[in-house]
Parts: C-alpha cells; sequence; structure tokens
C-alpha cells in the first residue's frame, strides 16, 4: 500500500487496526490477542498451520480471511464465539478437513467460502440455523455418523442461498445397513431446494455405490425458476429419476457428466410436447449405456405429441452410443454429435411435415436455425437425404473435421448456403482442405453455379 494511503486507512482505523507480524507464531498470537476491536482480519496465504484460541475474543470481528493455507486443518472451537461475523473465507485452503462442531452459533454469517476444500469429510450439524447465509457454494454430505454431523436436511433453514451451490456426496444421504436404509437419516417428504427461489446453478454430486438414489433425487427437488443443473456420477438405474429434478421451466443449461457405465433410460415417460421449455444449452458426454429419456421406443415422427426442446440452443452428444430416444431438437443452432446414434438427428429433421410453435408465437421448420453441425463417428449415419436438407438455411460450419473421414465421398453439393460456401470456395476457403479429397464440389447460389 503506498505510504500515504497507509496512513490514511490507520487514522481513520483508529484502534479497530493491527500489524501483524507472522514471521514467529508467539508474537502474531499475541498481537491478535491484543486487537479486541478488530473488524476484519486477513492471514490468507500466510502458511499457518492454525488459529490461536484467542480468536474467539475478537468480538467484533466482522471479516475472516485464511484463504489458501493449505497446512490448515481445522478452527478452534472458540472461533463459535464470534456472533458478528459476515465472511468466513476458507478457499483453496486444500487440506482443511473439518468445521466447529458448534458452527451454528455463527449467527450473523453471510458468506462461507470453502472452494478447493476437497478434503473436507461433513458439514456440522446445525448449518442449517445460520438463516442469513447467502454464499455456500459447496455442501458435502458425510460418509459418517454422529451427533456432530450434519445431513442433507441442513438445507432447509438456508432459503437466502444465492448463486451456485454444489451438493457432494449425494450417495450418503440415505445410510445403508445390512440390506435395509436408514430412512430417518433423510426426511422423505422434505424438498430441501424448493424455496431457495435465487439459486441459478446446482450441481449433484454421487461417488457411485448404489442407494435409493431416487428418494434424494426427489428431496432435493430445486424451484422452477434454476438455470443451470449439473448431474455427476450418478449411478445404476437413477437417471431415470432425473426427471423428479428437472421440472424447471427456466431451466438454460443441463449437464449430465457420468462416472459409470450403467446409465439406461432419463426419463420414465413422454406425456407432455413441451419439454424443459426454456433449455438452451445441453450436453451428454460418456453415457456409455444411456438409451433414451423414457422406456420404450420414440414412435412416428408424425406424433403430433412428441417432446419437443422447443429454446435448444446448443446439443452436444458424445460417447452415448446406444443413444436413441431423447425429446427433439428443432431450434438448435450448435450440434455436435460424436460417437452416437444418429437417430434423434434424424427424428427431429423428420418433423418436416408440420411446423413447430416457437415461444415466440412465430413458427420455424425444424433445424432452420442451425448454424453449425459437426458429426463424428456415427456409425449408423449413411446418408442425408435431400428432403431432410432442404431446411438447413442458416448452415455455416458443416463438418470441418469430420468430413476428411468420408473417404468415398465423391460428390458434395452446397445449395443456397452463402456462408458455408464462401467456406468451401475454391483457392480461398477456410474448409476447403477438409473437403480437397472429394471428386466433384458443386456451389449453387440463386440458381447460379459457381464451381
Amino acid at each position: 500500500m503506498h505510504d500515504l494511503m497507509h496512513d490514511l486507512a490507520c487514522s481513520v482505523a483508529g484502534k479497530e487496526y493491527c500489524i501483524v507480524s507472522l514471521e514467529e507464531e508467539k508474537n502474531y498470537t499475541a498481537s491478535i490477542a491484543n486487537c479486541k476491536y478488530l473488524r476484519m482480519l486477513d492471514l490468507s496465504g500466510s502458511d499457518i498451520k492454525m488459529l490461536p484460541h484467542s480468536i474467539g475474543n475478537l468480538k467484533h470481528l466482522k471479516a475472516l480471511y485464511l484463504s489458501g493455507n493449505r497446512y490448515l486443518l481445522k478452527l478452534p472451537s472458540s472461533l463459535s464465539r464470534l456472533q458478528l461475523l459476515e465472511t468466513l473465507d476458507l478457499n483453496g485452503c486444500s487440506n482443511f478437513r473439518t468445521l466447529p462442531n458448534k458452527t451454528s452459533r455463527l449467527v450473523s454469517l453471510k458468506h462461507l467460502l470453502i472452494d478447493g476444500c476437497h478434503k473436507l469429510d461433513y458439514m456440522p450439524r446445525g448449518l442449517g440455523k445460520l438463516t442469513r447465509l447467502q454464499t455456500l457454494r459447496w455442501l458435502v454430505v458425510g460418509r459418517t455418523t454422529g451427533k456432530n454431523v450434519g445431513q442433507l436436511s441442513e438445507l432447509n433453514g438456508l432459503n437466502k442461498l444465492k448463486g451456485e451451490l454444489h451438493i457432494l456426496g449425494l450417495q450418503n444421504a440415505i445410510a445403508k445397513q445390512g440390506s435395509t436404509y436408514l430412512k430417518d437419516k433423510l426426511n422423505l417428504k422434505s424438498t430441501y431446494l424448493k424455496d431457495k427461489l435465487n439459486l441459478k446453478s446446482l450441481v449433484l454430486g454421487w461417488g457411485c455405490r448404489g442407494g435409493e438414489d431416487e428418494t434424494v433425487l426427489e428431496s432435493i427437488q430445486p424451484h422452477p425458476n434454476l438455470e443451470k443443473l449439473r448431474v455427476i456420477g450418478i449411478c445404476n438405474h437413477c437417471i431415470s429419476c432425473i426427471p423428479s429434478v428437472i421440472r424447471l421451466s427456466s431451466l438454460e443449461a443441463l449437464e449430465n457428466v457420468s462416472e459409470t457405465e450403467r446409465q439406461e433410460e432419463l426419463v420414465s415417460g413422454k406425456s407432455t410436447t413441451i419439454f424443459l421449455p426454456s433449455l438452451e444449452e445441453l450436453e451428454i458426454k460418456y453415457c456409455l449405456n444411456l438409451k433414451g429419456w423414457w422406456k420404450g421406443d420414440v414412435g412416428e415422427a408424425s406424433n403430433p405429441h412428441l417432446p419437443c426442446f422447443p429454446c435448444l440452443s446448443q446439443l452436444t452428444i458424445e460417447h452415448c452410443p446406444n443413444l436413441t430416444t431423447m425429446p427433439l431438437f428443432p431450434s438448435v443452432k450448435t450440434l455436435k454429435l460424436k460417437n452416437t446414434s444418429s437417430k434423434p438427428f434424424q427424428e427431429t429433421m423428420k418433423l418436416k411435415m408440420t411446423k413447430i410453435e416457437a415461444p415466440s408465437s412465430s413458427t420455424l421448420h425444424p433445424l432452420s436455425k442451425l448454424e453449425s453441425l459437426e458429426i463424428d463417428e456415427v456409425k449408423d449415419l449413411h446418408s442425408l437425404q435431400e428432403e431432410f436438407l432442404q431446411n438447413l438455411t442458416s448452415l455455416q460450419t458443416l463438418m470441418p473435421e469430420g468430413m476428411r473421414r468420408l473417404t468415398s465421398l465423391t460428390l458434395l453439393e452446397i445449395i443456397d448456403c452463402p456462408q458455408l460456401s464462401k467456406r468451401c470456395r475454391r483457392n480461398i476457403g477456410l474448409d476447403l482442405p477438409n473437403i480437397a479429397h472429394i471428386e466433384r464440389i458443386r456451389i449453387e447460389k440463386g440458381g447460379i453455379v459457381e464451381h
């Protein structure tokens, strides 16, 4: 800090500041003990191994910054006496394991920052009493049980949470005892996230072990205006339970990243034509046994009740070789298919016989908004019929890498696709190297053949 600014800050602070030397632990411990009116204490990146018990005497402390202290394992129990503390920052304390048992006494706490505390075992019982808490990006459901170990039910009182929340260890939400499950570990009637209206993003994490994950999913039903949902490591048949979680009218992004190979069905019914009406981005990756979003076949494409994503603009499906049924995606702008079935894509194209009702009450043809199409390792796709391609009027990028693998292709025709035509133009097109092996390339614009 510039000397002048330093002096000004000290003058304004009066007796409410101190300069602490961390060269010797005894010195900084004594300095802290003498700062009874301290409002903010920053020990970030100081490599301390523990806080002194005297920290509990700083009754006026409102902010405590401890980020980046990799040797810090726990906090003293006296910390729970800081009833005016609003911010506790433990970000990047990579070996930190437990919060104080009486953390619930920090009644003024608004921000509990624990990003990067990867070894945190559990949340303390009573955390749900911190009703002013606004920032809690991580909540860990512990493997162990005990009087000081909080469970998923701690979420009940935290209705002021904002932004993003990661809930990890959900395989521990219902404890297994022999061949039965301890139902009393989870209140089956609770919906822990329903009233958290300021949450925008939710990450649900399982370390796959099996269990009654369907019950867990029902208990964490979020509010309908959630914008982004990510599911990590869900196992066994439990993908079929996700419909109970994604009844979300404002969802904008949904991602499922699998850590197992057991997924089978994502949705157990297809009773509605509009599916996740505000979903804009969807990624499904490495779900090797995921077959579809419902039980049974998708039915004929002429079925007027065939479910579809009305607002989906970005869709990526990678390494899901068995995925053959899902809601269709007529409004998508960016589509990437890799090592998956072409059936959902072809079923979407077959929607051409009817116009899709858009949310704005305008109409559109299926895939007429598609700007970028990448198809790679889609083994069941043998051809794209002309009648299916006629609506791709917005296409700008077509398989820039995958085209090279179509070694038997002898004719490529690009008709009335100005952006794509520009990229494939002879001698100067950016995508020309990817199609140079094709014997005949015909580009037509407004009835005029360019070459």
